[in-house]
């Protein structure tokens, strides 16, 4: 297998990552560039990355991380948390993303907060429905178009 740039530049985030050089908080957004890169590799770079990046982070407790993700989206959509701000949806948006996408390459994610998470989303989403349309347009891109969350039409008809 031919290596690319682009696999040769996540590469060595993962190498950063598993010597411990990276923050946790910021574990996700190395699976977002493999995601990105999608179209830029092949599939056997884009398995190889995945598959390199799920053993890390199975290591270091990214479950754990995910959950704290999850906990904190829970709290900003919470109908009686007042506070709501508009750079939030932003917030909310990522993380989802990244639960997402984390699960998708077979990292577990708790079951129970995950379907609580989404119950209290078409809610949160009606509420804030301009905010909402507004931050999912902005965000949408070809890696994220099959994310119900960007489906705007479908999440307020129901």
């Amino acid at each position: 297998m031919t290596t690319s740039l682009v696999y040769k530049r996540i590469d060595a985030e993962l190498n950063k990552l598993n010597a411990g050089k990276v923050n946790r908080k910021d574990i996700p957004s190395i699976l977002r560039k493999v995601y990105r890169s999608l179209e830029a590799i092949s599939f056997e770079e884009v398995d190889c990355l995945k598959e390199r990046y799920r053993r890390i982070v199975n290591s270091i407790g990214i479950a754990d991380v995910l959950d704290e993700k999850i906990d904190y989206v829970l709290r900003i959509i919470d109908p009686h948390f007042s506070e709501f701000e508009f750079e939030e949806m932003f917030q909310v948006f990522w993380i989802l993303d990244n639960v997402f996408l984390h699960e998708r390459i077979g990292i577990n994610i708790n079951e129970d907060k995950k379907r609580l998470l989404y119950e209290s989303l078409k809610p949160f989403f009606k509420k804030h429905e301009q905010h909402y349309r507004e931050t999912a347009r902005q965000l949408l891109e070809d890696w994220n178009s099959d994310f119900w969350w960007y489906d705007v039409n479908s999440t307020m008809a129901s």
